[in-house]
């Protein structure tokens, strides 16, 4: 059974309450009474019943959480009453005080729970109740908080709501296929009197009852009210309640538009009649059917909207109507001989006044809830105190019309037509009408932004004004781990936009061509994430509308490669705006403010896109990355690279930066391991080969020079040896200025071995080290992979600018051309005073050393240049 937003809103209210009081009596009552004192046993009785029906089965010594669950609304804050004593003084006067609250709220529960018809100032009397307990006493009322700011952040998550069914089963009654009811279009509106007349009616002997009354006065509204009012009744007189309605077409605030499909005469109703008693009734025999069907069971058959299809064949159905059986009709029209007619009447004054600030409470029209009584009365008179006119009348304002002018000419009334609001919507809201018809499925506000070419704010007040005039219907739908919003046309509004207002050829093409253009940019994306998906320029995407927030994102991509973060962050924020809930733009986000020196926002941006997508591989490894090279957390790093080494257990990458963590832990066996997994899966991109040698070259350097440190000489020699052979293992072509640096770095290392090494023959292999290192350091070896400004000369000496100087720390960070970045500590300056001149922006040269974290920029200072600066 699908449910109005009103209706989930209003439960979703009421469930938050109920929620609190459960809570109350778990904290306070759970572990002073037993169940048997908290309960009595009618409502635990009651209660188990409804646990074994909605769940199947009952756990031995079911627990009173449990069996909370199922207690009525009204038991819950009784029994809180009941055991006032036991509670903390504030939580007890505060249920106490609002006990005729809680019963007016019970009522409201009642209606939802049974799925009975909404009163017009349910919505509103609910929503003023919440805040008014949550104002008296937060501390009481967690979830009430929860709930309205999730309302107030994104009304449309009540759509999700689930309505339990279990109270629906409680008793017996006829079974039945009335309407789903909705305060805003079948609710009934005052006339309590007519109520009882008609219930009295349908009691009494009269075989045909019917409402009748002009359009607008609410006869459909009034008949669901009477048919579930009947349902309810405990001497209900009826086996069965059906419903069938020959309405061809609907009132709605914006037209009067034809219904496809809708029954065209008397014998598709009969007919339709008799297929919801029999399943597979004829038209030939329909009137018999259900004639049979009247005289064996006693049924209340509801016809609604029946002046579509009066003629003789009705006239002929209703005087065979056996004993027992009655219909209830509602019609503008007058059937004749057969019926007992009640004519119903436009509004009170205080029913109408009543009716009207409450549906603009509820529809948000703040300027007509401001509105004193008086003028609001004048209002209801000059629009004949008719709920319809009143209903439209405010549908209308909230889409932007003025009071006045809409009173001004009451043959507004009569169209009842989608025009009217057409006529008043901004070109831009036209626009992207124009591109849902030519594109008839639901679009995000991403497409629609790229296929419109309207500004993403100005879409959003289009959407904002085509929501409130129901020409479009918004929807959620999962996308990895968030929801993404959609909006299309509804099937009347296809219709009546086809018809009335159809889409030059022109426009047709430009839409067309644009959504080709995401598909086309989709499959380019796609196709590059493929080739490399830990790339910091690769994108992943979830459905069509993110290739249109992937645009933005490689743009601020492309300028953050340009070094222009103030245009990256642009073009992030406008992504953001239209998809918040994309880990993508997180993710971007993070980029640009690390290349703008803010690491603890970059942090942040991370951590909410891993909220997002938390089982990202890439998403894993990039952020492992970060905390590895910004913030030195090697921990915590290899936590997030062994995440995404789980869920892509044959990335070269994810293995490499998993050893390099291995690496900065001095844990050599474990980098080993994952080195040698690499070579084992055969890694065939030159890039990845470079890295993964430069990495083993690095694992053996620091395991000599730790073990030299443990004065364990002969295993640093060792360690230098396998690093020998290492790099003899490596194709030439592969070689570069960085595998330099590693084997420089090793010379005061072997150094220390021949220093410590007393036998002769160990002697002779340090010294064959020696050699055969001079020699390869020789060797002037050409690295096109490495630009000028990455290196100032052949000596493996490395060019940087200064990047960041946290305030009163005697250390820094550099970043290269190749947006590497480098640790490095006062004293790894070669000439100290040269540490005043060192400031964000300045040009040095450097070499790479080790620290306990890894590598470091050492033997650091001023390029020639900006010594003297």
């Amino acid at each position: 059974m699908s449910f109005s937003a009103s209706r989930l809103t209003i439960y979703a209210l009421l469930s938050a309450i109920e929620t609190d009081l459960r809570r109350l009596v778990i904290e306070h009552l759970e572990g002073q009474l037993s169940i048997e004192d908290i309960l009595t046993p009618d409502i635990c009785d009651k209660a188990t019943e409804r646990l074994i029906r909605d769940d199947g089965s009952l756990e031995e010594n079911a627990r009173l959480k449990s069996l909370l669950y199922y207690v009525d609304f009204g038991d819950t804050y009784m029994l809180l009453n009941r055991h006032g004593s036991l509670l903390p003084s504030d939580h007890r006067d505060t249920i106490r005080s609002n006990t005729h609250a809680f019963e007016r709220l019970g009522k409201i529960r009642n209606r939802i729970a049974h799925s009975r018809p909404l009163l017009f100032d349910d919505l509103p009397t609910t929503l003023d109740e919440s805040q008014r307990l949550l104002e008296n006493n937060p501390l009481c009322w967690k979830e009430i908080a929860l709930t309205l700011s999730r309302l107030k952040d994104d009304p449309s998550f009540v759509l999700g709501v689930q309505i339990p069914s279990f109270y629906d089963n409680d008793s017996k009654r006829a079974s039945h296929n009335l309407p789903t009811p909705d305060f805003d279009e079948t609710g009934f509106l005052g006339r309590r009197n007519t109520v009882d007349e008609l219930i009295r009616a349908c009691f009494g002997p009269y075989p045909v009852i019917t409402i009748v009354g002009e359009g607008g006065l609410g006869k459909t509204a009034l008949a669901v009210k009477v048919a579930y009012d009947i349902l309810d009744h405990i001497d209900c007189p009826y086996d069965a309640i059906v419903w069938t309605s020959s309405k061809s077409s609907q009132l709605t605030a914006q037209e009067i538009v034809k219904i496809d499909n809708a029954i065209a005469d008397s014998l598709g109703m009969l007919t339709d009649v008799a297929h919801r008693l029999a399943g597979n009734a004829q038209q030939n025999d329909a009137i018999s059917e259900i004639i049979d069907y009247m005289r064996e069971f006693r049924i209340l058959l509801v016809l609604d909207n029946l002046e579509t299809v009066i003629d003789h064949r009705l006239r002929d159905f209703l005087g065979r109507l056996p004993a027992g059986s009655k219909v209830l009709i509602t019609s503008r029209i007058g059937i004749g001989a057969y019926e007992y007619p009640i004519k119903i009447q436009p509004l009170e004054n205080s029913e109408a006044i009543q009716l009207l600030r409450s549906l603009s409470k509820g529809r948000g029209v703040p300027g007509l809830v401001k509105t004193n009584n008086k003028v609001l009365e004048g209002f209801c008179k000059r629009m004949s105190n008719n709920p319809g006119f009143i209903k439209w009348f405010v549908s209308t304002i909230q889409a932007g019309r003025r009071p006045e002018e809409v009173l001004q000419n009451p043959d507004l009334f009569l169209d009842y037509c989608m025009s009217n609001v057409y006529r008043y919507l901004s070109e831009d809201s036209r626009i992207v009408l124009r591109a849902l018809v030519c594109l008839p499925q639901s679009h995000s506000q991403a497409e629609l932004a790229f296929i419109t070419e309207l500004d993403y704010l100005v879409l959003q007040q289009c959407l904002q004004q085509l929501l409130s005039t129901n020409m479009v219907v918004m929807t959620s739908l999962p996308r990895g781990s968030s929801f993404e919003s959609r909006y299309e046309l509804s099937q009347l509004t296809i219709g009546y936009l086809r018809k009335h207002h159809p889409v030059p050829d022109c426009d047709l093409k430009q839409f067309v061509n644009r959504n080709r253009q995401i598909v086309a940019a989709g499959a380019a994306i796609s196709a590059e994430r493929t080739h490399n998906p830990y790339s910091f320029y690769s994108l992943t995407i979830r459905s069509k509308s993110d290739v249109i927030l992937a645009k933005y994102l490689r743009d601020a991509l492309n300028s953050i490669r340009s070094k222009d973060v103030e245009n990256a962050m642009i073009m992030v924020s406008k992504a953001k705006s239209l998809s918040p809930e994309y880990f993508e733009v997180h993710r971007v986000e993070a980029l640009v403010h690390v290349k703008a020196g803010n690491i603890p926002a970059a942090q942040t941006a991370y951590e909410a896109a891993l909220d997002l997508e938390p089982e990202s591989a890439p998403l894993n490894f990039w952020y492992g990355g970060f905390l590895l090279r910004y913030l030195s957390d090697t921990d915590n790093a290899l936590e997030y690279f062994i995440k995404a080494e789980k869920s892509d257990s044959n990335s070269p990458q994810i293995l490499l930066e998993i050893s390099r963590c291995y690496l900065y832990k001095s844990e050599f066996i474990e980098a080993r391991r994952f080195i040698d997994q690499v070579k084992e899966q055969g890694a065939s991109q030159e890039w990845m080969l470079r890295k993964m040698h430069d990495l083993s070259l690095q694992i053996f350097a620091r395991q000599s020079s730790t073990l030299l440190n443990q004065k364990d000489n002969y295993g640093a020699l060792h360690a230098l040896e396998c690093l020998k052979q290492e790099y003899e293992s490596i194709p030439i072509a592969q070689r570069d200025f960085k595998m330099r640096e590693r084997l420089e770095n090793c010379k005061p290392i072997a150094l220390g071995c021949e220093y410590f090494i007393e036998e002769h023959g160990d002697k002779e292999r340090v010294q064959v080290f020696h050699t055969w290192l001079e020699k390869v350091l020789d060797y002037k070896i050409h690295d096109p992979s490495l630009s000028d400004s990455a290196h100032s000369e052949l000596d493996g000496s490395f060019e940087g600018i200064v990047q960041h100087l946290p305030a009163g720390k005697p250390f820094g960070f550099i970043s290269t051309a190749d947006n590497q970045r480098f640790f490095f500590h006062r004293n790894a300056l070669t000439n100290q005073d040269q540490w005043q001149l060192i400031r964000p922006g300045v040009a040095v040269t450097f070499f790479i050393g080790f620290n306990n974290n890894g590598e470091c920029a050492v033997n650091v200072s001023l390029r020639q240049g900006d010594q003297n600066s």
